[in-house]
């Protein structure tokens, strides 16, 4: 494959133009899409003469049920949740809302994070995970967020080797990237799939928490992903890079 492929088909391995029998850059649920959700859709379609709601006011009180954990005991509210057409959209607004001079990512980790900050012409720094550590994220991470950071990605677990942050770790990510002004984005799409005890309560508010249906329920071609914060200003700032109707009826 050509340099000129290979940024052409980032992610999906692109089936339309290859023959493709084992696609190794899709990860889904093993079980498939569940029954509700293929209910869910068919019922969409007897809808889609109308417009969505562009404020996407039953989805995201939905989300804010299903994730109300994820806030601790006061529970999540739907102000706390912006949907998009996908993780991907989210990410590339979030970044054009920030717009960051300089940012930081992981490597190995997904390849949309430096496809957005590029976008928005970032200058990219990589923090390469160890061999010697089983490319877990480690506290020399932190080493690497100062005052001119203004943005950082983080995989929980890590795409595309699946680790998961320990948990006292990713809160000293959030909490220096606090004290340093960076905004934080947590990339948990995989998250629901793991045995892991999920929980934002140790995140400090201004950490950015991206989900995405594709994932849990197996359903890349339906793109819904949404980003869940206590930074209820970030949301709305990274809102207003987002199109109207972007996710369908």
């Amino acid at each position: 494959m050509s340099n000129k492929e290979r940024s052409e088909a980032l992610h999906g391995g692109d089936v339309y133009r290859n023959e493709v029998r084992l696609d190794f850059s899709v990860n889904l649920n093993p079980f498939d899409m569940p029954q509700s959700v293929l209910g869910a859709i068919q019922t969409g379609l007897s809808e889609i003469h109308q417009y969505p709601d562009p404020k996407q006011q039953k989805l995201r009180e939905g989300i804010a049920a299903l994730e109300a954990g994820l806030f601790g005991p006061e529970g999540a509210d739907p102000d706390n949740i912006i949907c998009g057409n996908g993780a991907s959209e989210l990410i590339m607004a979030a970044v054009h809302a920030v717009m960051p001079k300089k940012a930081l990512i992981m490597a190995p980790c997904y390849a949309g994070y430096a496809v957005a900050l590029k976008a928005a012409d970032a200058e990219v720094t990589e923090y390469r995970l160890k061999e010697g550590l089983d490319y877990e994220l480690d506290e020399e991470f932190l080493e690497c967020i100062n005052k001119d950071t203004e943005m950082v990605f983080i995989g929980d677990p890590n795409n595309p080797n699946g680790k998961l942050i320990r948990p006292d770790l990713k809160k000293a990510v959030a909490a220096k990237c606090e004290e340093c002004g960076a905004v934080l984005v947590v990339d948990e799409c995989f998250y629901p799939l793991t045995d892991a005890q999920s929980g934002c309560s140790h995140i400090t508010d201004s950490a950015l928490h991206l989900r995405a249906f594709t994932k849990t329920f197996a359903v890349p071609g339906i793109r819904i992903g949404y980003m869940l914060s206590r930074n209820i200003a970030m949301l709305d700032k990274i809102r207003k890079h987002l199109p109207e109707w972007n996710v369908s009826r």
